[in-house]
């Protein structure tokens, strides 16, 4: 009886969400993408919002969040000046590799590749653990076409801790990208224990890997 009652607010709720919200609900491609964007793996996302665009109920919230990741080129500014302020402040060894780390993605936000793999640099020399540097760093590879120090930072990502569900995600997906589909394959169980939705992506883009690997060389043509 307690259920029954409840059944009309959670109607109302439902009608109630954000278009966009709903959006995602029913789109794949814009759920994925979102995921991406989270990991630091933008052009991935890309892909994926491209895809929603075909769908008219996504259309919108795919131009929408197209948008919003030109427009965080634009804020960086901001971005890189807290970050000075952070360095000039911090001192302290045991924390300095995390503020060298954040303004290597500020520069990397900006455009500024030589910038960012200098901060990751310093980040790492500065005794960094962190698989999110190496991750970043392995994605910012990936995209400059340097493909050898992508594959290197990658795996290092994973073995610094494998738990860590971002790290194993984006290794696939470069296996993936890199057209070795039978070592992508292998990580997805691992995959799906840490994190089913993942290994949903990484499935759905081993699916469309010729797809996937047009569209990736297609932007490095652009550059």
């Amino acid at each position: 009886m307690r259920y029954t009652a409840l059944l009309p607010m959670l109607l109302l709720l439902s009608a109630c969400k954000p278009a966009s919200e709903k959006a995602y609900e029913q789109n794949f491609s814009l759920r994925a993408a979102r995921e991406l964007d989270s990991t630091g793996n933008t052009e991935l996302a890309r892909y994926y919002l491209e895809r929603a665009r075909q769908d008219p109920a996504a259309h919108t919230e795919a131009e929408n969040f197209s948008r919003r990741i030109t427009e965080r080129k634009l804020r960086t500014q901001d971005c890189l000046e807290s970050k000075k302020t952070d360095l000039t402040i911090n001192q302290y060894p045991r924390i300095r590799h995390k503020h060298l780390f954040q303004m290597g993605v500020c520069f990397e936000e900006a455009g500024d590749t030589a910038r960012a793999l200098k901060f990751y640099e310093m980040a790492e020399n500065a005794a960094s653990m962190q698989p999110q540097l190496f991750l970043r760093r392995a994605l910012l590879h990936s995209r400059t076409g340097n493909n050898p120090a992508a594959a290197a930072d990658f795996e290092r990502a994973v073995s610094l801790n494998r738990e860590y569900p971002p790290a194993l995600f984006n290794l696939v997906l470069y296996r993936i990208t890199a057209e070795q589909a039978e070592a992508a394959k292998a990580h997805l169980p691992e995959l799906k224990s840490l994190k089913p939705n993942y290994a949903d992506i990484a499935a759905d883009a081993l699916q469309h890997q010729a797809e996937i690997v047009t569209f990736m060389r297609g932007r490095n043509a652009r550059r």
